[in-house]
C-alpha cells in the first residue's frame, strides 16, 4: 500500500472481504518492514482556535520595543492578513494575562482599523471599557451581534483575533491601517500595518455531524442556560436529540433530579432505540445514558463523576460532566476557586484509580477519562494544565472545530452588555492514550445549511437556546495492537513496539492465554488484532 491509514479517517466501505484483504497487506506491507507514513486533511489557514500553528509561514508585519507599556499588555510584535474584508491578527503580551478582562488604569488593548477610503475607523477595545466601534457615522457593535473573535480566552502571552471589517462598510481592494494604542490603553504603534482587503475567502470548517464509522461511544456536551432541558426549551431538546449520542453531559441543570432528566430523555428517545436512559446527576451537572452508570465520588458542586460501562470493564470509561466556578481573571478568587476544583476533579480520578477490590469501581480502576462540560476557562489555563498532561497522564486537551466557521467559539452572549467577547468557554479533555478521537465538532445551528438542519431535525436559531453551543466528539478504544504514538495510526512503528514489549516481556504483549507466558499465541492474537483493527 502507499501508506498508513490513519484510524482517524475512517468512512464506509465496499465489502467486508475488501476490508479484511486490505488490513492484511497492510500488515504484511509493516511486518516486511516499510516505513509507512500516516497521512490526514492538512489544517485550515486561518482558525481562532488558541492554536497558533498556522502563523509559522506569516512574517511579522511590525514590532514595537518591549518594555515600553504603561500597563500588562507590553506588544512587542504582530502578524496580519486579510481574506476579503475579514483582517486576522497574531501578537504577543510579552506576559501571561487576559487581554478581556485585565482590570486597572492603562490595561486596555486598544487596535484601530482604518479605512481611509471610505473614511471609517473600527476601534476595538478589550480589558478594560470592551467596545467595538466604527466612526462617521458612530456606530457600536455589541459583542453578541459583532464579527469579533479573539482567542485564548484563557490568560496568555500570545492571542490571535479576527474582525469583518464588511460590518462598516470595507470592500475588498480597500486599503486598512491598522495600529495599537490610544487614551487608557497599555501599550501603542507608531507605524500602522497596512494591508489591502481581498484574496481569498476565509476558509471555512466543512466537517458533518454524521457519526465516525469507528465510532464506540459517541459524547455530547451542552451548558443548557439555566436549566434549559428540565424546562423542556424546544431548541435545546432538538439539539440533544439531533446528535443522537450515546453519552450526554449537561451543565447548568439547576433543581430537578436525575429521575426528572431520565423520564424527559426516554420521552425524547434521541438515539430511537427506546432503551431506557441512567442519569447520574450532581447539583446542575448531569451525566446521562443508556449504558450503565457507576458512580464515583464528587467533593464539591462543580462536576459530577461516572463510569459508563459500554459492553465491559475492559470497554468502559470515566466521564466527569463539570462547570467550575464563573468569571474572574488570572489571580482572582474565582481563578483560585477553579483551580481548587480541578484539584477535586483530579482527586476523583485518582480515587477512580486506586480503588480496592471491595469497591464497586475496582473492576474499572484503568478506564479512560473524558472531561467534558463548560469549564469558565476565563482566568489562568491552570485547570486545563492540571487534567491534562502530565497532571493527568495522557489526557489531552481534544479541539473542536466548528462547522462553517473560522473560529472554534463555543460561547457567545445572547444579549449585549456583557464584557466578555465570543470565546472557548467549554472544553473536551480525553485520556489521548487510550481513547482514539474520530469526527469532532462544536454544534451552531445557525452555521448550516437548510439541508443539513433538515437532516437534522433542527431549526437554524435552535442554538441561541442557549449561550453555549453543543460539542459533540465520536471516541473509539484504541486497539490492542496501537501501541506506539501516534495512538490512532497503525504502521511499522507498532510493529516494532510489539516485537519490544514481547523480547522484554511486558504486559502489552501478553495478549493470549496463558498469561504470563510469552509465546507464538500472542504473537498471532497481536496479528489478528492488527488486522481487525478498525477499517
Amino acid at each position: 500500500m502507499g501508506g498508513a491509514r490513519s484510524l482517524h479517517e475512517c468512512g464506509p466501505e465496499t465489502t467486508m472481504s475488501y476490508n479484511r484483504v486490505r488490513r492484511l497487506s497492510r500488515l504484511a506491507a509493516a511486518i516486511g518492514g516499510a516505513c509507512l507514513l500516516a497521512h490526514g486533511a492538512g489544517a485550515q489557514p486561518f482558525a481562532i482556535d488558541a492554536d497558533f500553528g498556522e502563523w509559522g509561514s506569516v512574517p511579522v508585519a511590525l514590532t514595537d520595543p518591549a518594555g515600553d507599556a504603561l500597563g500588562l499588555f507590553d506588544l512587542t510584535r504582530v502578524r496580519a492578513v486579510a481574506a476579503e474584508t475579514v483582517v486576522y491578527l497574531e501578537f504577543d503580551a510579552t506576559s501571561v494575562i487576559n487581554i478581556n478582562n485585565t482590570p486597572g488604569a492603562n490595561q486596555e488593548v486598544r487596535i484601530q482599523f482604518e479605512l481611509p477610503g471610505i473614511g471609517r475607523t473600527v476601534e476595538v477595545r478589550l480589558g478594560g471599557t470592551n467596545l467595538m466601534t466604527a466612526t462617521n457615522p458612530a456606530q457600536t457593535f455589541t459583542w453578541n451581534t459583532s464579527p469579533l473573535v479573539v482567542q485564548p480566552s484563557f490568560a496568555s502571552d500570545r492571542f490571535e483575533l479576527r474582525t469583518d471589517l464588511a460590518i462598516a462598510g470595507a470592500s475588498p481592494g480597500d486599503l486598512v491601517r491598522i495600529t495599537f494604542g490610544g487614551a487608557s490603553a497599555s501599550d501603542a504603534t507608531t507605524t500602522p500595518i497596512e494591508l489591502t482587503l481581498g484574496g481569498d475567502a476565509p476558509a471555512l470548517h466543512g466537517g458533518s455531524a454524521d457519526r465516525a464509522a469507528c465510532t464506540d461511544f459517541r459524547l455530547a456536551s451542552l451548558n443548557t442556560l439555566n436549566s434549559g432541558f428540565q424546562d423542556q426549551t424546544p431548541g435545546i431538546l432538538r439539539l440533544v436529540d439531533a446528535v443522537d449520542a450515546d453519552v450526554y453531559c449537561l451543565e447548568e441543570e439547576y433543581g430537578g433530579s436525575a429521575f426528572a432528566v431520565a423520564n424527559i430523555l426516554n420521552t425524547l428517545d434521541p438515539t430511537g432505540n427506546g432503551v431506557p436512559w441512567n442519569v447520574h446527576k450532581n447539583n446542575d451537572n448531569v451525566i446521562a445514558s443508556q449504558s450503565t452508570l457507576v458512580p464515583a465520588a464528587s467533593y464539591d458542586n462543580s462536576y459530577a463523576a461516572a463510569v459508563v460501562v459500554l459492553g465491559s470493564p475492559e470497554r468502559s470509561v470515566l466521564v466527569l460532566a463539570i462547570h467550575p466556578k464563573c468569571c474572574g481573571h488570572i489571580g482572582s478568587s474565582e481563578d483560585l476557586r477553579r483551580i481548587e476544583q480541578a484539584g477535586l476533579m483530579l482527586q476523583t480520578i485518582q480515587e477512580v484509580r486506586a480503588a480496592v477490590p471491595a469497591s464497586p469501581l475496582y473492576a474499572y480502576r484503568d478506564a479512560p477519562v473524558v472531561i467534558a462540560g463548560d469549564w469558565n476557562l476565563v482566568g489562568s489555563r491552570t485547570p486545563l494544565d492540571m487534567l491534562t498532561d502530565p497532571g493527568l497522564p495522557g489526557a489531552q486537551w481534544l479541539r473542536l472545530p466548528k462547522i462553517g466557521a473560522d473560529d472554534a467559539t463555543t460561547w457567545r452572549a445572547n444579549s449585549a452588555g456583557t464584557a466578555f467577547p465570543p470565546g472557548i468557554l467549554d472544553y473536551v479533555v480525553y485520556s489521548a492514550d487510550e481513547l482514539v478521537a474520530h469526527n469532532r465538532f462544536v454544534l451552531d445551528s445557525r452555521l448550516l445549511s437548510p439541508a443539513e438542519l433538515s437532516g437534522l431535525g433542527l431549526q437554524a436559531t435552535d442554538s441561541v437556546a442557549s449561550d453555549h453551543q453543543m460539542l459533540v466528539a465520536d471516541l473509539a478504544f484504541a486497539s490492542p495492537a496501537d501501541l506506539a504514538e501516534p495512538i490512532g495510526t497503525l504502521d511499522f512503528s507498532d510493529v516494532v513496539a510489539f516485537l519490544v514489549a514481547f523480547d522484554a516481556g511486558a504486559p502489552e504483549a501478553d495478549l493470549a492465554l496463558p498469561q504470563g507466558v510469552f509465546d507464538f499465541s500472542d504473537v498471532l492474537a497481536y496479528l489478528q488484532a492488527f488486522a481487525d483493527a478498525c477499517p
